[in-house]
């Protein structure tokens, strides 16, 4: 009884069909422009090689103007109820690879898986770079070999919510050491730590 006061109290519980239905959308991706998700992706797009894949392949350019004149762009995966979401990908696991083989100093296991991940064309259920392979004068030390692989795990596993702690296992510069403030707070607060 006193769950049943405090439930209706909060108001009516959804239909557990409805949420599952094909037309009803993720309740996490929900929003009031029919289930279309908008994401401040500029900096994804903005930052990445020229030609990569994966940032279409993450998001549809919409440039849609968002709070502070940053752009919107509509997310392109996930977006239906029967939407695949992967345990992983693929590349994810060349990319675990190369970083046990850089931090053992296996720079040319490294630099092969690396370029694994950046030539992959032509696949359309992951991310497909389709870049051209590093040369081995740009991946010839444990750092650049670290901070390449770090670059490619922002790609290549967009939304997939390992971004935080890469940064952090990868010891790179982070706004945060906890949880990030969203971009908006950093804009409009000069004392917020971005």
């Amino acid at each position: 009884r006193p769950f049943l006061a405090v439930q209706n109290s909060v108001g009516p519980v959804p239909d557990p069909s409805a949420r599952r239905s094909q037309t009803a959308g993720k309740p996490a991706w929900s929003s009031s422009t029919h289930g279309t998700v908008r994401l401040d992706c500029g900096a994804l797009g903005l930052q990445a090689e020229a030609g990569d894949g994966r940032v279409a392949y993450w998001v549809t350019a919409a440039n849609i103007a968002g709070a502070n004149s940053r752009r919107l762009d509509d997310l392109a995966q996930y977006r239906t109820d029967d939407a695949p979401i992967p345990a992983f990908l693929p590349d994810e696991l060349r990319l675990i690879r190369a970083e046990v083989a850089a931090r053992n100093n296996d720079l040319a296991t490294a630099r092969t898986l690396i370029n694994q991940v950046r030539t992959q064309c032509n696949v359309t259920t992951e991310p497909a770079p389709c870049l051209p392979a590093k040369p081995d004068a740009q991946l010839s030390t444990q750092a650049a070999v670290l901070a390449e692989i770090l670059l490619q795990r922002r790609y290549e596993l967009y939304l997939q919510g390992l971004r935080f702690d890469d940064l952090r296992r990868f010891q790179a510069t982070r706004k945060y050491n906890f949880l990030p403030l969203p971009q908006s707070e950093c804009d409009r607060n000069p004392s917020a730590p971005c």
